[in-house]
């Protein structure tokens, strides 16, 4: 059977230390066994203490994502390939970090509103990064 979670912005709105810790203590007190989790910044919060919290409370949990305008992968722009590219490089090893098997989410263009279908360029370079993009043993084996 798989195992039942929630979303960690149910109980809080931010990704701070605290908050997060909050978050994964609340889920297990409540009984779930997977807590989700928005792409975080690594840079504001303990990778290493919140994947060690989830093992002591042993919870999974599963990365979800969308790229922003600046860091879509699905644009005729190199700049903003390279900008997504990086940004998901970042969320695949921040997800490994934190002992996820599941990375989701929009990850192969923008979170947001288009007005026009991509270009083959734009698809092309969809696929392009989707292909070369790090992946953790684990998830790609």
């Amino acid at each position: 059977m798989e195992k039942l979670g929630i979303h960690a912005f149910v109980w809080t709105g931010s990704s701070a230390q605290k908050d997060l810790e909050a978050a994964i203590e609340i889920s297990h007190d409540l009984g779930y066994k997977l807590i989700e989790f928005p792409r975080l910044n690594p840079k504001v919060f303990d990778v290493r203490a919140v994947a060690a919290l989830l093992r002591a409370r042993g919870m999974s949990i599963a990365v979800t994502m969308g790229l922003p305008e600046s860091g879509d992968v699905s644009s005729e722009d190199p700049e903003r390939v390279k900008r997504g590219e990086a940004i998901l490089t970042e969320a695949v090893t921040t997800a490994g970090e934190l002992g996820a098997k599941k990375l989701g989410g929009i990850v192969y263009s923008m979170h947001g509103k288009y007005y026009s279908m991509p270009t083959e360029r734009g698809w092309r370079n969809s696929v392009d990064t989707l292909r070369k993009g790090s992946c953790p043993r684990e998830w790609c084996s």
